[in-house]
């Protein structure tokens, strides 16, 4: 009996949707031309709402996100990226190289403004000052 694929509408945390079995559209071949290339200094995520623009960016996180409890442990990223059975893109053997050189090598920090809001500016600033306060529990 085939398994039923999960479409998840709204997701925002890569692990979850591989690790979940749900519908993915394979982006991680950009991985590499947007972390390699010396001609790409910065970039700018245009997208319509609901585009995937959060996700794309989390896999981004995922990917290489240093682990800081034990640095040089990649098999996070290891089991999300290559052994997950869904034959991603950057998983095939042309992307080797690229993965011991980039894959869980960096420092990440990502915060998303999604939930903060406010009738007022303080508010808004409050709620921006407790998400740093989460970011900065992450790397202590």
């Amino acid at each position: 009996m085939k398994k039923d694929v999960l479409l998840y509408t709204g997701g925002e945390d890569f692990a979850e949707i591989i690790n979940g079995g749900g519908y993915f559209v394979d982006k991680t071949a950009y991985l590499k031309e947007l972390l390699i290339t010396d001609a790409i200094k910065n970039s700018l995520f245009i997208r319509p709402r609901r585009f995937g623009k959060t996700l794309n960016l989390d896999m981004i996180r995922q990917f290489c996100r240093l682990n800081y409890q034990n640095p040089g442990d990649k098999s996070y990223q290891q089991k999300l990226f290559v052994d997950n059975g869904r034959n991603l893109a950057v998983a095939g053997d042309d992307y080797k190289e690229f993965r011991e050189k980039i894959m869980g090598e960096f420092p990440v920090i990502s915060i998303s403004f999604r939930a903060v809001e406010g009738n007022f500016f303080y508010q808004a600033v409050s709620q921006l000052i407790y998400k740093v306060g989460l970011l900065y529990d992450e790397f202590v």
